[in-house]
């Protein structure tokens, strides 16, 4: 995040000012009571809605009935202004927009300060314990053993939530490593079997390809045999046809044999009477 301007009305000391922040460090000097704390404190307010001490109310320069705060600032390439507002009243209001289109992306003061702190990604604690730190503070932590400090930077950093984190995770990690070996042995267990399977799939493959090939034959002979069907009771059909025509051929032949019979009896008979009136006749001189 870097901070670019900071504007202030009715605000303690600070009738109608502003503070514009350079690239890099910014060092502010001045008296007592000049104001150097106000600033800090309105910088704390304006992206929080907080201030490290005080009520609300004190901030409110006197004998005004309103005090403004407006920052502008920029994380991630994308620039954006908060307002707020405390009226003596209880009244207060806040606003955040980008910029320079000017949308305005979260009103009303708890709305305000979480999407902020889900822009910068800075708990407001750490913010003001860490980032923000006041004078006396600072003294109070270089006085600090270096254990100390490491104890107070772990405990405003949340590190100590990530070390239980990271003995949890090695824990975890332990348990896993063993369930892994665990299912190694139970993986090898089935490897062997799972290779006969593999095989037994492959002959099951061989003889399915064999027996449609063997189908596919069948159905060659199949309709093979049909054809030779065909040719057989076509063949028996005229066998028929033979064995009915040799019946009538034999019962023509018969009635040929009776007539002949009958012409060569007629015939003996006619000879018969011939010789008859042969005798019968007169010799005639």
């Amino acid at each position: 995040m870097k901070l670019q301007s900071l504007r202030l009305k009715n605000v303690k000391c600070f009738d109608d000012g502003e503070v514009n922040f350079a690239s890099g460090k910014n060092v502010i000097v001045g008296r007592n009571g000049s104001g150097k704390s106000t600033i800090l404190q309105s910088i704390l307010y304006s992206l929080y809605s907080d201030f490290e001490q005080g009520n609300l109310d004190e901030f409110i320069r006197l004998g005004k009935d309103t005090a403004e705060f407006e920052l502008d600032f920029e994380h991630r390439g994308q620039e954006y202004t908060v307002q707020r507002i405390i009226r003596a009243s209880g009244t207060n209001e806040a606003y955040l927009m980008t910029r320079p289109q000017e949308n305005t992306i979260a009103e009303k003061q708890t709305t305000v300060t979480d999407e902020i702190a889900e822009i910068l990604d800075i708990k407001k604690e750490i913010f003001r314990d860490v980032i923000l730190v006041s004078q006396g503070e600072i003294a109070e932590i270089i006085g600090m053993r270096d254990s100390e400090r490491k104890d107070l930077f772990d405990k405003l950093l949340g590190l100590q939530e990530f070390d239980k984190a990271w003995g949890n995770c090695r824990r975890i990690r332990s348990h896993l490593e063993s369930d892994i070996k665990e299912s190694k042995k139970v993986i090898a267990a089935y490897e062997k079997p799972a290779s006969k399977l593999e095989e037994r799939k492959k002959e099951l493959k061989d003889k399915k390809e064999e027996l449609t090939k063997l189908k596919k034959k069948l159905e060659a002979n199949n309709e093979e045999l049909e054809d030779v069907q065909e040719e057989f009771d076509r063949l028996d059909s005229m066998k028929e046809e033979l064995a009915r025509l040799k019946t009538k051929t034999e019962q023509r032949q018969k009635a040929i044999d009776r007539e002949e019979e009958a012409i060569v009896s007629s015939l003996e008979e006619a000879e018969e009477h011939s010789d008859e009136i042969s005798l019968s006749l007169p010799e005639t001189v």
